[in-house]
């Protein structure tokens, strides 16, 4: 069990400079060597096929991350998912893009920011 850690912290990448996602998979791999539970949240259907076709060709499962489609979550109760669950690492994955293209609404993304109550929130 990991230690609950009451504080979260934002991660927000320079104006303009987006990571690649061999970055962000580089990452999120990093961070499950060290023993962090991450949780990266695909928001574009690019992303989310991405990190798929990337895990599959892996061939092993990368303990400790969990990979979710957070592009039709408007519905989800994300304040009790994250009261049921504690990550270190939580990756919006495609965010700005989803954003950008006004693909999902802003307000879906605030409520989903809002209900992430501790660790490190990265915003790709």
């Amino acid at each position: 069990m990991h230690p609950h850690n009451s504080s979260r912290r934002l991660a927000i990448p320079a104006a303009g400079s987006l990571p690649s996602f061999d970055n962000m998979f580089a990452l999120a791999r990093i961070g499950v060597l060290f023993d962090q539970t991450v949780l990266v949240i695909s928001m574009t259907e690019e992303v989310l096929t991405s990190w798929q076709r990337r895990l599959q060709e892996r061939g092993r499962p990368m303990d400790g991350l969990t990979l979710l489609d957070g592009r039709f979550g408007w519905s989800v109760d994300w304040r009790a998912f994250f009261c049921a669950r504690s990550y270190d690492v939580t990756i919006l994955h495609g965010l700005h893009t989803a954003l950008r293209e006004q693909a999902l609404p802003r307000s879906y993304a605030e409520r989903l920011l809002d209900a992430m109550r501790s660790g490190l929130i990265i915003l790709a």
